[in-house]
């Protein structure tokens, strides 16, 4: 079901004439739901193009009807919209909104009521403007077969609505769970779709996070990744199939192929040069364009995630072993933290970065130079162009990569001892392990 195809309106209750009017001028058709349990049965709300809820000035009533629509009206496609009966209901209405469910998203709290808008009934034609300019996206395909390789989980609730409005125009979909995500509340999948022949197409990678995460990375691809990253370096995203709903988004891009992931590559042996090979190709057009800056390094380690903030800063002393702290010539946490923050403005080398560059986010194909990135939500400029070296390192350094045992501390202190650079002493430790050479 395309976009277009979606031309009902629902009005709780039965629609004014005006109004109905005004939407047939648009091609929409209006539609009366008696109730709210009549606009919730199955298949109801898949057809329709927004929602339309008549304030009564009852704020509870209110409160507790949405409070039963906004998932499921949301996750549709669907608009969600309160029409008001006077100016003066606007105020009450707005309390409302923002005491719907709370979504926390990031490090930044996101609320539900964001998306549900509100319309002046005594304008019928601005309420019927209002549904014609809300794009529903595709609907949703309940006849969709999805099935699932041994060991993923099943997928419920707004994801699984999503997905099935993501692959609507497919008979049967496999999910196959891609594991390695650093976020729990991820769903990341592979994707093999089967159409209504019995053709598969080539498989897709369909990534669940809240909605403001994946309209972030969608955003950032578009503006740092599809004419800055030399292709076939990335995953093209297919933004046709890219959806949102209440509080989660999917984003829906092609899957890489005959590549193995570069942290399952460290256990093979030696990976120098796969490492020059993403600087030198994937990244070169970023680095190419760097320039020097005026920057506050503090403010930037904090925007990055590098450094924490608030509540996890307060806590941060706790979280490292006292032996390590009281350590000879290293400051405490807290001590190296204010010393950070409390750096001046000064001039760093600074380029688009990916943000994100973790051994996990890098797949590596049949020859040693064909790498290609994922996961560009945390691309941004400026920032300092040892920021992607530092996170692959540290991934490396101390990342979980099967098949490699973990560095002890005296590995560690060989490896960051006075002088870090250049790194020539570190030829004789090649052979200790195999992360010295990538190093």
């Amino acid at each position: 079901m395309t976009a277009g195809e979606r031309k009902r309106v629902a009005w709780l209750g039965t629609a004014p004439l005006e109004v109905a009017t005004e939407l047939g001028r648009r091609n929409l058709q209006s539609k009366d739901s008696s109730t709210v349990d009549q606009l919730l049965t199955p298949g109801a709300l898949n057809p329709l193009r927004a929602v339309l809820v008549p304030y009564d000035g009852d704020p509870q009533g209110l409160r507790s009807t949405l409070g039963r629509l906004v998932y499921p009206v949301l996750d549709s496609g669907a608009g969600l919209y309160v029409v008001l009966a006077q100016e003066d209901q606007l105020g009450p209405v707005s309390e409302v909104l923002s005491t719907l469910k709370r979504q926390e998203v990031a490090s930044e709290g996101a609320r539900v009521g964001t998306k549900v808008g509100t319309v002046n009934g005594w304008q019928a034609y601005g309420v019927a403007e209002r549904c014609s300019r809300h794009h529903p996206g595709p609907g949703s395909n309940e006849a969709l077969v999805i099935d699932r390789v041994e060991g993923t989980d099943p997928v419920e609730g707004s994801r699984l609505v999503l997905l099935k409005r993501a692959f609507q125009d497919f008979r049967r979909i496999r999910l196959e769970s891609l594991l390695g995500s650093y976020s729990q509340d991820r769903g990341i999948w592979r994707v093999d779709a089967e159409d209504h022949d019995g053709r598969f197409c080539q498989p897709f990678v369909a990534k669940a996070d809240s909605r403001q995460r994946i309209g972030d990375e969608i955003a950032a691809t578009v503006d740092f990744v599809l004419e800055r990253v030399p292709f076939p370096h990335w995953a093209p995203i297919r933004p046709e199939r890219c959806v949102e709903g209440a509080t989660d988004g999917l984003l829906v891009s092609m899957f890489v192929e005959q590549a193995m992931r570069f942290d399952h590559l460290l256990s093979r042996g030696p990976v120098g040069r796969m490492v020059s090979g993403l600087f030198a190709g994937p990244l070169r057009g970023w680095r190419s364009a760097r320039r020097l800056e005026q920057i506050e390094l503090g403010k930037h380690y904090e925007k990055d995630g590098i450094l924490p903030k608030g509540k996890r800063a307060a806590g941060l002393a706790a979280v490292f072993p006292q032996a390590r702290v009281k350590a000879s010539g290293v400051p405490d946490p807290d001590s190296l933290l204010r010393q950070v923050t409390d750096l001046k403005r000064q001039p760093v080398m600074t380029c688009h970065v990916h943000g994100d560059l973790h051994s996990r986010n890098i797949y590596v194909r049949r020859g040693v130079l064909d790498l290609v990135l994922i996961d560009f939500a945390s691309a941004t400029s400026p920032s300092p162009v040892s920021l992607d070296p530092a996170t692959l390192e540290v991934s490396i350094a101390v990342g979980d990569v099967a098949g490699l045992r973990a560095l002890s501390d005296t590995e560690f202190a060989v490896l960051y001892s006075r002088p870090l650079l250049p790194p020539k002493w570190l030829k004789w430790l090649r052979w200790w392990d195999v992360r010295f050479d990538a190093i």
